[in-house]
């Protein structure tokens, strides 16, 4: 309850907000994601399946204090999981960024960042792969000179 009192001023920002995809139930995201169902974004501004960790981390880029909560189940749907609570301003009222005001302004601010995360996960387990890759091999190569 105490956490409340202190995130009482925070924004409330759903995954579903920039979602471009719908999430079935096997997972498997569906591409056509519309305004009824809870995208508040115009589609190039979306991203695909967004979580809230990767939505707390750009956040925190911009310099918000911001709190991932991924289990918390977007209301119309209960497909859609994640949200962040995000202080856009402190408690006086003041702006701490000066360009974002909003959360419109905000969740355009941090898709370019949830990319580069993604870009930059992908790039890690690509190394990994060719790191176990090489591994392989050279276990091979040793077992053929037995």
């Amino acid at each position: 309850m105490s956490s409340d009192l202190t995130t009482s001023h925070y924004f409330i920002v759903y995954s579903a907000y920039m979602n471009k995809a719908i999430p079935d139930i096997d997972g498997i995201a569906i591409p056509t994601r519309r305004k009824k169902h809870g995208r508040r974004l115009a589609m190039k501004d979306c991203i695909i399946m967004p979580t809230a960790e990767e939505m707390a981390i750009a956040s925190e880029q911009l310099g918000f204090n911001a709190i991932a909560e991924p289990d918390k189940i977007y209301p119309r749907g209960y497909m859609q999981v994640g949200r962040i609570r995000v202080e856009l301003a402190d408690k006086n009222g003041n702006f701490i960024h000066p360009e974002i005001r909003s959360t419109t302004q905000l969740m355009r601010a941090i898709k370019p960042l949830i990319k580069v995360q993604r870009d930059e996960i992908a790039i890690q387990k690509a190394d990994e792969r060719r790191a176990r890759a090489i591994k392989r091999e050279k276990k091979r190569q040793k077992k053929r000179r037995r």
